[in-house]
């Protein structure tokens, strides 16, 4: 395995490979690692049909990031006398699959609707997202749901609560236009959760919410909806009647129709993404909205009382053994996840955002802020087609914002980035095409990773504390028509450098002692190192290196302690941000930002 990783135990195995335990040498952070036998598949089913479906696989992965998904971090081959590997480094989700909390007859947690609406609220965030970046799953069962973490809700809910993660895109494909159905589709997936439209070839997005509508009647009730033996039995779901016995009966006169509007036979009748966000059952009261946010407050608070308890480990490499994984004690794994959930002692984030609803087409045409205290800051027009909606987690807070220039709508674009590693991107068809990487919470990016004139990857090791020192002292380069040239100077090492000769030298920018980067962006180009490239810190700067054919961009980083939580625009313009502080304290009152401005 490549020598940025130590393989652990195998977690799990299936025909198409093994799964382990890594951890990443110098940082310490556990991942997940899908080991694939690119020889045995070539033996086993037909070689480049297969060699293809698995770099369809890696390319979707890359293309998304988000909470409720499991996240590519790396994927690279070996090769071998038999022929080679390929590693797929993921996102570690520990709690297990989703099929393994559902009990036979009864459900998830007994089939209390408060534990199965916070899962499906997240499930429905996630495909959410895949559809908005055109990626459809074709096999969302309760096996492919993993379990991210968990905590105890408190009386009178009484249930286990689980943060989930969407798995295995092995069959996901890229559709051309989001919402729209395709002929001549493989009819692929798990036979109880198919749609009954996928055996006919012609299906699109609206088979991943009938896969979701089996996965809640399974947390509810503990069985699958229908009898479901063999292919014919899926071709006649339209003839066979919802089970609607034993734990049917219990579910609440809200929770029925969202079920059964899920799994409409008539993909146009079935439940969509706004169908759901809309509908009652998804939303709780404000008692167990409390309750639940409660719950996550505690189990976070609890992680920062170890972490206080025992100092972690301070920056720098960790002692990592060259075999095998270095045991964590209970205070050192309580001081990552307290690092990962960006939890202090006695300060937790509070995100004050919950909410970013945005139209477009060519352009942006509206965004909306819906706030945790119930207000929503709205902007722009009522064009653009359907919503779409993004939900952020309690703790989640949006830490940058960029617009790309255009003299009508709100711009061409609009990207949140949020400390979740969360990318909300409102993106109209007249937009040019960028990447951006956000360094999830207690890391920091220390290098780039290009394939061609692609920016792919970034490297990462974990944040300085306040006070300590950054990795990167100074960021240069040189420009021209597009970006030649980018250099990191190391505060520890030699320099890394990117590109070629030619350009103009740019004055390098010099970080503070205990600043770091945080986010990268590229707008893409088929030469050089891209039209554009920002560097986004801790300090809440932006250091971008534009071509001369770069567009016109503003944007704005949050200062570490800070966060995103108001827009300011002067008519079609980004002409400020308010900020507010990360702990999201009632009486802290909004700041007016102060955006950097770039062509």
């Amino acid at each position: 395995m490549d020598d940025q990783f130590v393989l652990g135990r195998e977690i799990a195995s299936g025909s198409q490979g093994r799964v382990y335990e890594c951890e990443r040498l110098g940082l310490g952070d556990k991942y997940a690692v899908k080991v694939v036998g690119i020889g045995k598949l070539s033996l086993k089913q037909q070689g480049a049909r297969s060699d293809t479906n698995l770099l369809r696989e890696i390319n979707i992965m890359r293309e998304l990031h988000h909470p409720r998904i499991v996240n590519l971090i790396e994927a690279f081959t070996q090769q071998e006398a038999e022929g080679g590997l390929c590693f797929i480094v993921m996102d570690r989700a520990s709690g297990g699959d989703l099929f393994s909390k559902i009990t036979s007859g009864a459900g998830l947690s007994g089939g209390l609707e408060p534990a199965c609406r916070h899962v499906a609220g997240q499930l429905v965030e996630g495909i959410g997202y895949m559809h908005s970046h055109h990626v459809i799953h074709r096999d969302l069962k309760v096996e492919n749901v993993l379990i991210a973490n968990s905590c105890s809700a408190p009386e009178p809910l009484s249930c286990e609560l689980h943060r989930v993660k969407i798995a295995d895109f092995g069959l996901s494909k890229f559709l051309g236009h989001a919402g729209q159905g395709q002929r001549h589709m493989s009819a692929v997936g798990t036979l109880d959760y198919l749609a009954p439209e996928v055996m006919s070839g012609n299906y699109g997005m609206m088979i991943d919410f009938w896969s979701l509508g089996v996965i809640v009647y399974m947390m509810l009730c503990g069985a699958y909806p229908f009898n479901i033996w063999n292919i014919a039995d899926v071709s006649r779901l339209h003839e066979q009647p919802l089970n609607t016995s034993g734990a049917w009966q219990r579910i609440s006169e809200l929770g029925k129709p969202f079920v059964q509007g899920l799994l409409q036979v008539d993909p146009v009748k079935r439940l969509d993404y706004a169908g759901c966000t809309d509908h009652a059952w998804l939303h709780p009261s404000a008692k167990e909205a409390a309750l639940v946010e409660a719950a996550w407050a505690t189990r976070r608070a609890e992680a920062a009382a170890i972490a206080g308890a025992v100092p972690c480990k301070g920056v720098g490499p960790m002692a990592v053994p060259a075999k095998g994984l270095l045991p964590l004690d209970r205070a050192e794994t309580a001081c990552m996840l307290a690092a990962r959930e960006g939890t202090v002692p006695n300060e937790q984030p509070r995100g004050m955002v919950r909410k970013i609803v945005g139209r477009f087409g060519a352009a942006v045409d509206s965004v909306a802020l819906h706030l945790r205290d119930g207000r929503v800051e709205a902007f722009g027009g009522t064009g653009g087609g359907t919503p779409h909606e993004w939900c952020l987690q309690p703790d989640e807070l949006i830490m940058a914002v960029s617009q790309e220039d255009r003299d009508t709508y709100l711009g061409n674009h609009l990207a949140f980035s949020t400390s979740l590693g969360q990318i909300v991107l409102l993106q109209g068809s007249d937009a040019r095409t960028r990447v951006r990487f956000v360094a999830p919470l207690g890391t920091q990016i220390v290098g780039l990773q290009f394939q061609g004139p692609d920016l792919v990857g970034t490297h990462l090791e974990r944040a300085p504390a306040p006070g300590q020192l950054g990795a990167v002292a100074r960021i240069g380069g040189s420009v021209g028509s597009a970006v030649d040239r980018v250099t990191l100077e190391m505060r520890e090492g030699p320099p890394r450098n990117y590109g070629g000769k030619g350009g103009v030298t740019q004055s390098p920018s010099d970080l503070e002692d205990d600043e770091f980067i945080m986010i990268v962006e590229q707008a893409r180009r088929n030469a050089y190192l891209g039209n554009s490239l920002a560097f986004y810190t801790s300090a809440g700067r932006v250091m971008p290196f534009r071509g001369m054919q770069a567009a016109k961009v503003r944007r704005y980083m949050a200062p570490r302690g800070f966060q995103v939580c108001g827009l300011v625009f002067d008519g079609s313009r980004l002409a400020d941000v308010r900020i507010c502080r990360a702990s999201g304290d009632d009486d802290s009152s909004p700041m007016v930002g102060h955006l950097e401005t770039s062509k």
